[in-house]
């Protein structure tokens, strides 16, 4: 038997615990529902799972167990707490928002792969059909938390990628008026006249194509999530 013993009150807690357990050999759990405690031996099983980088995977053991309604998502702060947490909460979305966008291309072969019949990834990209049917279904099992979770990383994403130095994304916009600015500094050292406004006319044929990519990546992912879409509980 695996000897320490570990208490675990979120679901993060849970699977941080489980994972270090020896694969094939037997463990005690105590289940803690409605005051009442029920113990539990589990056979954890070795599976592949992504590491912390996402550039590899790692061996670790697991249950099989899906997230369910009766599994807390959250942990209570006091308000001076709360203040350190929702810091440190929205640095972790920052940074897994561009950890996604970094991993974006390496994902559509999944992608597609999903919509023809295969296992969907769970990391592969949603639209906002994907993202409104996990809030949907979260909200079917009272996870309220992370509906507003949900939420708040959807925002934070399109936040994120709408500043992207490409036109039409307000990205694109400040990148040229940051051109803009430094190509009159330039001039006026060199004692030149001011060349004036970006002419965006010439930037349409690049314009029409960022949009056609992004057309395509939008329609990819809703067929995706309408076909054969992500789901929070294991159907």
């Amino acid at each position: 038997m695996f000897a320490t013993t570990v208490k675990v009150k979120t679901w993060e807690e849970t699977v941080a615990a489980i994972r270090p357990l020896p694969a094939g050999k037997e463990a005690n759990l105590v289940v803690l529902r409605d005051g009442v405690a029920t113990p539990l031996t589990v056979t954890p099983a070795a599976v592949e799972r992504p590491s912390a980088d996402g550039k590899s995977t790692q061996t670790v053991s697991a249950l099989g167990v899906g997230l369910t309604a009766t599994v807390p998502l959250s942990v209570k702060y006091g308000p001076l707490d709360a203040i350190g947490a929702s810091a440190n909460q929205s640095k972790q979305v920052v940074a897994a928002t561009f950890t996604a966008m970094k991993k974006f291309p390496q994902k559509l072969p999944k992608l597609w792969t999903a919509l023809n019949g295969g296992e969907r990834d769970p990391e592969t990209p949603i639209s906002v059909v994907g993202a409104s049917r996990l809030g949907g279904e979260a909200v079917q099992h009272g996870l309220w938390e992370l509906f507003i979770y949900l939420f708040i990383g959807l925002n934070f994403f399109v936040g994120i990628f709408n500043l992207l130095p490409l036109l039409p994304l307000d990205g694109g916009h400040i990148a040229i008026a940051w051109f803009e600015k430094a190509r009159s500094w330039v001039y006026g050292k060199l004692g030149k006249a001011d060349p004036g406004r970006v002419d965006y006319y010439k930037l349409m044929p690049i314009t029409y194509a960022v949009i056609l990519v992004f057309g395509g990546l939008t329609l990819l992912t809703v067929s995706a999530d309408i076909i054969n879409p992500i789901t929070l509980i294991p159907r």
